[in-house]
């Protein structure tokens, strides 16, 4: 038995696209067939296909070039040592999910109720050649949706903002495993604004007035 390391060669994308995802791997019609047949080769020779090149060209015309193997599928092949069959396999392991959750560092001035809100902000999720491959986005609460991953390795980092917090600029990398749930946990401080009180006195008066003012936020939870 040995595994076909390389998920970009033309054999393992057969096995995913005609024999995983259209389910044509053992079966006995012509797609079948032909499958059985592409997936073959001589004993000791693991270059020359069983098919033509009109028989190749007409087997693949419907399979899109853009049909990528997923890592956390694996291809085998099989090769008894009493006999001259070979033989194909494929495992589809369980994906990766990640998930993030957003938190205040001054939960006082973001208490519930407050103006304060996570909505609408965004992490961008990249591969480990910097591609986008999905997008994290921030409810009212900071916690985000939960997208499933191939396995490998991520960086997570803000990417959009909004007017009650500033930019995080924080990356998160991990490398990811088939089955792992990745949760992040990310905390910003509020974006601060300034308050000026002058107090005035109309009339004459000689002697000292104390005043004191309460500042509360929308939520009428006392802030100083």
């Amino acid at each position: 038995k040995a595994k076909i390391a390389d998920n970009t060669d033309i054999r393992a994308r057969l096995i995913y696209y005609y024999g995983y995802e259209k389910g044509y791997l053992g079966k006995t019609n012509k797609k079948g067939l032909l499958l059985a047949r592409a997936l073959s080769w001589e004993s000791g020779d693991k270059t020359t296909w069983p098919l033509s090149a009109a028989e190749v060209k007409e087997f693949i015309k419907d399979m899109p070039s853009s049909v990528k193997v997923p890592n956390r599928f694996t291809c085998y092949f099989f090769c008894p040592t009493n006999g001259a069959q070979n033989f194909f396999g494929y495992k589809m392991n369980p994906p990766a999910h990640v998930t993030l959750m957003k938190t205040s560092k001054d939960t006082k001035s973001t208490a519930a109720g407050s103006s304060y809100s996570f909505k609408d902000i965004e992490y961008t999720v990249y591969d480990s050649k910097g591609k986008k491959v999905g997008k994290l986005t921030c409810k009212a609460s900071g916690k985000t949706n939960k997208l499933t991953l191939d396995i490998g390795k991520y960086t997570v980092k803000e990417t959009k903002t909004n007017k009650w917090y500033k930019l995080n600029t924080k990356e998160y990398t991990r490398i990811l495993k088939s089955g792992d749930t990745w949760n992040i946990s990310a905390s910003d401080a509020p974006q601060m604004g300034r308050v000026k009180i002058k107090k005035t006195v109309n009339g004459n008066y000689s002697g000292s007035l104390a005043f004191t003012f309460k500042l509360t936020n929308t939520a009428n939870t006392k802030i100083q």
